[in-house]
């Protein structure tokens, strides 16, 4: 007669060693986009109607980066293995909401205030763009090859004023391949590879 507990002790830990890194892994999947917060009461004493009109392009630049970020990748095939990707979906509303909060907020001040039809400058919205989209070492380009407004994201990789979804296209060394990070956009359709 075969001796088959140690069989089924050596494959419980084979499986148990095999979840571990699995559950582990799928735990650190959730994508993270940050939230906006509420107007303050001294924003809401304080903002003219150009800070009213820079707060809003923030926002609107937030609201782009989490529905870029939202796009298929490995960290959403790992919240999918981890929990059917319910976190990732989770998070991606409660940046949403918390976007959407905000920009109602500013557009109910902007109706108090009487700034309908104030309208940013150019380099107001490009600074105002930059600022949301949370890009470290982000620059405005001094290229005078580049168009006004172009933002340097290192490594060659530049946004330039364009009209699509994002208001943007991206510039970059033949061969780029973005990974959806905000120093390294990917290519999208709000995004797409200037032409």
């Amino acid at each position: 007669m075969p001796n088959c507990s140690k069989g089924g002790f050596e494959m419980r830990w084979l499986v148990i060693g095999a979840m571990i890194p699995a559950l582990v892994l799928s735990g650190c999947a959730t994508k993270r986009y940050g939230r906006m917060q509420p107007l303050t009461g001294a924003e809401r004493v304080g903002y003219t109607c150009r800070e009213i009109a820079i707060e809003i392009a923030k926002v609107q630049s937030f609201q782009t980066q989490v529905a870029e970020g939202a796009q298929f990748n490995m960290a959403s095939v790992l919240g999918i293995l981890g929990d059917y990707g319910i976190g990732n979906s989770m998070e991606r509303g409660a940046a949403d909401a918390s976007a959407r909060r905000r920009l109602q907020d500013l557009y109910d001040l902007s109706a108090q205030r009487g700034c309908s039809g104030y309208s940013l400058n150019a380099a107001d919205q490009v600074a105002a763009t930059a600022a949301g989209s949370n890009v470290p070492g982000a620059t405005l380009s001094t290229d005078p090859a580049d168009a006004p407004g172009t933002i340097n994201l290192g490594a060659g990789v530049r946004l330039v004023p364009a009209s699509t979804l994002s208001g943007y296209c991206i510039k970059a060394p033949s061969g780029y391949i973005g990974t959806g990070s905000v120093n390294r956009p990917a290519i999208t359709e709000a995004k797409p590879r200037c032409s």
